[in-house]
């Protein structure tokens, strides 16, 4: 366990030196400082390495420390290079923050504590992931060789959703290389590490704009959601997507509201991990920035051709895992999009709402959907910060709808697949009030008492 620990710790500080490298790429490094600047590195890199490893892995290099070490130098090469090219930006220093990390601490020290004794238990994250991993981790050499297409296209691996993209199990063998095992138990702690990495890069994004008193509880509730917690011990890669594609959801709208380049640089290459990293991660991005298009064209505001570079760029990231699923003909068995599916299953809509809505008012979730929702609707009543209220409103309720939409063309069994899923897929949604909440308090009461 030890070993492994170690190999965990250099794995984060790995990204940590990638996630430098990305950050001075989009204009971000120099924003924020101290060791919060380095938590968030350590959740871009892990991001970028998610969307940088798949593509090499299809082209017959394989994910281990020389590869990553290449991959890192480049990133910090082409990240200097073009940070000496940008004047200084002001920097949007997270104040308090020490307040905020001891109130976190203890739910926090807990998470950590339990996810190194966790077992793997779930068959869902031992096939769909691990399994992955642990072949991509074993075969080839330190440079190439790593997905044998003879092997992993064989029946032995027909079960295992070979469609997904290769983000995570890619990251994973990566960390089980620096393991020098594959050790199911302590790469539990991964997944623990990102949520508090998100949690921190919430608190960096939203402290200039929201005072300590307001965030501070609630990057708290965030830590401690009984139900964030469980799914973050799970090992399912639901948490990782939801907590990059929010985060980019994050910065993309700092970046709407302040036009400063580098947070669409960090949105960007957040989409791309969560596209890396699991199949939700297409409408977790495609509806911020859809709404991101409708919020310019209706405020007349710029930005169109940086938000459409900005996508291409990402869009680009997933394209290597399109075209090589495509070539070898792997499809989804359990979800396939058409028209006609979605008439033919219409009639199952009553019964993805309910299970859909029994989890958006679940009380592991501290009730933060309703909160959020219900602060909105004031905020429109009293007709301040519409754009605010209503932009939280229309992505909450669009990926709720892209989420009924998913269910609406299953090919298996939908009663199943619900029990099964419907707690995991709100992940995202759910984190996106949590994320909200801030904000939408603060002018709460800011307006009640103005």
């Amino acid at each position: 366990m030890i070993r492994s620990l170690l190999g965990l710790a250099a794995a984060v500080a790995s990204f940590v030196a990638l996630g430098a490298g990305l950050m001075l790429a989009v204009g971000y490094w120099r924003r924020c400082g101290g060791v919060a600047r380095l938590v968030v590195a350590a959740f871009v890199g892990a991001a970028g390495a998610s969307a940088a490893l798949p593509p090499l892995v299809y082209v017959g290099l394989s994910p281990t420390p020389a590869v990553f070490a290449v991959v890192t130098v480049a990133a910090l090469a082409i990240g200097g290079a073009l940070a000496r090219r940008r004047p200084a930006p002001p920097r949007d220093l997270a104040g308090g923050g020490r307040t905020a990390a001891l109130v976190a601490a203890l739910p926090a020290v807990v998470l950590c504590v339990d996810a190194t004794w966790r077992r793997p238990i779930d068959i869902d994250q031992w096939f769909q992931w691990s399994l992955k991993a642990i072949f991509l981790a074993h075969a080839g050499g330190p440079f190439a060789g790593a997905l044998d297409r003879r092997v992993f296209l064989g029946a032995q691996y027909a079960h295992i959703h070979r469609e997904y993209p290769l983000g995570y199990p890619a990251l994973q063998a990566y960390e089980f290389h620096l393991m020098g095992s594959a050790d199911l138990r302590a790469i539990h702690l991964h997944f623990v590490l990102l949520l508090l990495a998100f949690a921190t890069t919430t608190w960096v994004v939203l402290r200039p704009h929201v005072p300590g008193s307001v965030l501070v509880p609630c990057v708290a509730l965030l830590v401690a959601a009984p139900a964030l917690q469980s799914r973050a011990l799970s090992a399912y890669a639901d948490v990782p997507v939801a907590c990059q594609a929010i985060a980019a959801l994050l910065f993309l709208a700092v970046w709407l509201r302040d036009g400063e380049r580098a947070g669409l640089g960090m949105a960007a290459v957040l989409f791309a991990g969560a596209l890396a990293t699991k199949q939700e991660g297409q409408y977790l991005a495609v509806v911020p920035l859809a709404l991101a298009v409708v919020y310019l064209l209706a405020r007349q505001r710029p930005g169109l051709g940086a938000l459409a570079v900005a996508t291409a760029a990402t869009a680009a990231t997933a394209l290597p895992w399109k075209l090589w699923t495509y070539r070898h003909q792997l499809s989804d068995s359990d979800i396939a999009p058409s028209i006609w599916r979605t008439r033919h299953n219409i009639g199952t809509l009553p019964t993805i709402l309910r299970a859909v809505g029994a989890e958006v008012v679940a009380r592991g979730w501290l009730g933060a959907m309703p909160l959020a929702t219900a602060l909105a609707a004031l905020l429109l009543v009293r007709r301040r910060d519409r754009w605010l209220a209503a932009g939280y409103i229309a992505a909450s309720a669009g990926l709720l709808g892209a989420i009924v939409l998913v269910y609406l063309n299953a090919r298996v069994p939908l009663v199943g697949l619900l029990n099964l899923s419907v707690s995991r897929v709100v992940i995202g949604p759910q984190l996106l009030a949590l994320v909200s909440l801030p904000v939408l308090l603060e002018r709460s009461l800011r307006r009640a008492d103005g």
